[in-house]
């Protein structure tokens, strides 16, 4: 049995007091949905979860290539890591919500959901 998520709901204090105070500053804000890591194989990723076949707006999909861009230069220069692998960022689009009920598509590509559960394990 997986151990039970422990969150709530997000705080938005933060964000309206970066409005209320640092209105002339440029910035953006998104979330990494999730941050796999198989400990056993070394290999880790980065997912984004839409639902509805959702897009990534560009804000996001930019941060999100910049993240993904950044760790691939950085593992390849760091020795504290040279036994992990990444496996990039990747989209994960469910047809409905709940995403039980539809199609599923990996970057784009529909697959089953026995082969996502393959591809999120990194064994």
């Amino acid at each position: 049995m997986a151990p039970i998520e422990h969150t709530g709901q997000r705080d938005l204090l933060f964000s309206q007091w970066i409005r209320d105070f640092l209105p002339h500053v440029s910035f953006g804000a998104t979330d990494i949905d999730f941050y796999l890591l198989n400990y056993k194989t070394k290999k880790f990723m980065l997912l984004e979860i839409k639902c509805r076949m959702a897009e990534p707006k560009e804000w996001q999909r930019d941060a999100l290539l910049m993240i993904n861009h950044l760790l691939k230069i950085g593992m390849i220069h760091t020795s504290q890591f040279l036994d992990w692998k990444y496996l990039e960022a990747h989209l994960v689009q469910f047809e409905t919500e709940p995403y039980g009920e539809g199609r599923i598509y990996l970057d784009r590509e529909e697959i089953k959901e026995s082969e996502l559960i393959e591809f999120l394990s990194m064994n």
